[in-house]
C-alpha cells in the first residue's frame, strides 16, 4: 500500500515539507533519507554546538563523505561537504540565518517563476521564523518554528569588532537587521540558535511532528531511482530494491543529488541518457545544468596571541556592492577566529563572496551506477563578472585590513594558494595590497574557494521555458506526479547563504499544496 506522498530528503526543505504536509491528518506522507534519522535529544555534540562542522569527514554519516567536485577548470577535484541525516545541511553549517533580499526573488519572477516575488515569498519567511530581536517588525516573525538570534557585540571575537569598526569607518553604515528588506552596510549575523545551541530543521520542524500516525520518517533510505509508468511517477526504489509508492513523489535530496536521480531515472538529456544506457521518459535538457555557488576569495589572518575568540563564529557581516553592477549587496565579506590549543598560533579566515553569481556549471552522471557521485563542475569564475566582483572585494578587504580598527591584533594577512587550507594541501603567502589585476585574477583562478551552496540544476520557470524543469509550483515537466522542492529549483542564488531560502521554498508551496 503506497502512501499520498513520498518526500526524498530530510534536509532542510524535507523535513520542512514532511512536517507541514503531515499537518493534514488525511495525508499520509513516508519521509526517506539516506542518512541516519534520529531524535533531537539524540543529536550528536558534534553537530549540536554553534561551531560548523566546516571540515569535509569521509567517514562522517552527517555528510556525503565520497562528494568530490571541480569548482573552477584549473583547480583539481577537492572534497565538498553536503549534509546527510535529518535536518541535512541545517545540521552541519555555519548557522547563518539570511534571507535574501527583494531583488533576488523579484528576479525569480522576472525568470519566468510567477508566485515568488518578495512580496509572495514573504508571508513564508514570516512563518518560518521566531526572530528574538525584530519579532514584532512587519516583515519579521515571532512564533515560527526556527529560531532567529544575533549575538551582541560583547560576544564577537577580535576579528568581528576589527571588521565591524573598520567597516564603519570606510563608511560603510551599521545596520542592526540584516534581514530588513532594505538594509545594507555591516551587520551582526543572525543564526538559528536558542540558547546558544544549533536548531536545525529536524529539531524545529520533525521532531515536533514524529508522534504522527500519518508521518513515518525512515533513515538509511538511500533512493536509487524515480519509477515512471506512462508518464507518471509512480514511486522510487531504494539501493536495496524496495519499492515504495505513492500518489505523489518530491525530490528534496539537494542541487546535487536532486538532478542526479532524475537523471537515473530518464528525465535529462536524452543524449547524455543514451550514452549511459538509460531509457529517456522526458526530454529535458536543463537537469543538472545552471548550477551556481557563491564563489570565493580566501585569507588567513595571523591574530596575536591574546586576541578574543569569539561565542560565535562568523558574527559579522559586511554586505556592499562591489563594482557598479547588479544592485545593493552583490558581496558579502566577514571574517573569524579559529579555536586553537594553548601555545598555538590564532588563525582567522577571512574571506569575500561574491553574493551575485553568474558563472554557471553543470551535473551529469558518471555511470547509471546510483553508489557512484555524479560528476559535479561548478565552473566558477568563467563569467568575468565574478573575476572582477571578487577582484575588487580583494581589495576592498585590503583596505579594511588597512584601517586601525585591525592594527590592534592583527600580524599579517596571508592568501591562501594551492588548495582547501584546512585539509593541509594549501599554503599561504602575503596578501600584497598593490598586486596587479593580473596578479590577483590569476591567484582566484587557482584558489577559489566555496563555502557549499550549490544551487539551480533544476530550476524553475514558465511552462514555455526550454530550460525550465520545473514549473512555478515546483512539478517536474512532462511527467505527472513529480516535484523537486530544494535548492536545485532556485534560478539563481540568493545574496545569502541560502538554509533559510530553502526553508522557505517548502513553506511557500505547502502553503498552496
Amino acid at each position: 500500500m503506497g502512501a499520498d506522498v513520498v518526500i526524498v530528503g530530510a534536509g532542510s526543505s524535507g523535513a520542512t515539507l514532511a512536517a507541514r504536509l503531515s499537518e493534514d491528518h488525511s495525508r499520509s506522507v513516508i519521509l526517506l533519507e539516506s542518512g541516519p534519522s534520529y531524535r533531537s535529544s539524540e543529536t550528536p555534540p558534534i553537530i549540536r554546538g554553534r561551531w560548523p562542522l566546516s571540515v569535509v569527514r569521509d567517514d562522517s554519516p552527517y555528510q556525503w563523505g565520497q562528494a568530490r567536485v571541480r569548482l573552477v577548470p584549473d583547480q583539481p577535484e577537492q572534497p565538498y561537504a553536503q549534509g546527510r541525516g535529518t535536518g541535512g545541511g541545517s545540521a552541519i553549517n555555519a548557522l547563518a540565518a539570511i534571507r535574501g533580499t527583494p531583488q533576488d526573488y523579484d528576479g525569480w519572477t522576472a525568470a519566468g517563476c510567477t508566485g515568488w516575488s518578495w512580496p509572495e515569498v514573504l508571508p513564508a519567511f514570516r512563518r518560518l521564523e521566531r526572530d528574538v530581536q525584530f519579532g514584532d517588525r512587519e516583515h519579521h516573525g515571532a512564533a515560527g518554528p526556527i529560531p532567529i538570534f544575533r549575538p551582541p557585540v560583547e560576544s564577537w571575537g577580535a576579528v568581528a569588532i576589527a571588521l565591524f569598526d573598520a567597516a564603519r569607518g570606510i563608511g560603510f553604515p551599521d545596520a542592526p537587521d540584516h534581514n530588513d528588506p532594505v538594509s545594507t552596510g555591516v551587520s551582526p549575523l543572525a543564526f538559528n540558535v536558542d540558547d546558544g545551541v544549533r536548531v536545525s530543521t529536524n529539531d524545529a520542524y520533525l521532531e515536533p511532528a514524529r508522534s504522527r500516525p500519518n508521518l513515518d520518517i525512515r533513515g538509511g533510505a538511500e533512493v536509487s531511482r524515480v519509477l515512471i509508468e506512462g508518464g507518471r511517477a509512480t514511486g522510487v526504489e531504494t539501493l536495496d530494491g524496495v519499492v515504495v509508492s505513492a500518489d505523489e513523489i518530491v525530490l528534496c535530496a539537494g542541487a546535487i543529488q536532486s538532478p542526479a536521480l532524475l537523471l537515473r531515472s530518464g528525465i535529462g538529456d536524452p543524449d547524455h541518457l543514451r550514452m549511459l544506457g538509460i531509457a529517456a521518459h522526458a526530454d529535458l535538457r536543463g537537469v543538472g545544468r545552471n548550477l551556481s555557488d557563491h564563489p570565493l576569495a580566501n585569507l588567513i589572518l595571523a591574530v596575536t596571541t591574546g586576541a578574543r575568540t569569539g561565542d560565535y563564529p562568523l558574527a559579522c557581516y559586511l554586505r556592499c556592492a562591489v563594482g557598479a553592477d547588479d544592485g545593493p549587496n552583490n558581496t558579502i565579506i566577514t571574517g573569524y577566529e579559529l579555536p586553537a590549543p594553548p601555545g598555538a598560533p590564532l588563525l582567522a579566515p577571512m574571506w569575500a563572496k561574491a553574493a551575485v553569481v553568474h558563472s554557471r556549471g553543470r551535473v551529469t552522471l558518471r555511470s547509471d551506477d546510483p553508489t557512484m557521485y555524479p560528476v559535479v563542475e561548478f565552473n566558477m569564475l568563467s563569467d568575468r563578472r565574478d573575476l572582477v566582483r571578487l577582484r575588487e572585494a580583494t581589495r576592498l578587504i585590503a583596505e579594511l585590513l588597512a584601517q586601525p580598527p585591525f592594527d590592534v591584533h592583527i600580524e599579517r594577512a596571508y592568501r591562501v594558494v594551492g588548495g582547501p587550507f584546512f585539509r593541509g594541501s594549501a599554503s599561504l603567502e602575503p596578501l600584497d595590497p598593490s598586486a596587479s589585476d593580473a596578479d590577483i585574477e590569476a591567484w582566484l583562478r587557482s584558489a577559489c574557494g566555496t563555502i557549499w551552496h550549490p544551487a539551480g540544476t533544476c530550476a524553475m520557470g514558465s511552462a514555455t521555458s526550454d530550460d525550465a524543469v520545473v514549473t512555478p509550483d515546483c512539478r517536474v515537466r512532462g511527467i505527472d506526479g513529480l516535484r523537486v522542492v530544494d535548492a536545485s529549483v532556485m534560478p539563481s542564488l540568493p545574496r545569502a547563504n541560502p538554509n533559510l531560502t530553502c526553508v522557505m521554498l517548502a513553506e511557500h508551496i505547502s502553503a498552496t499544496w
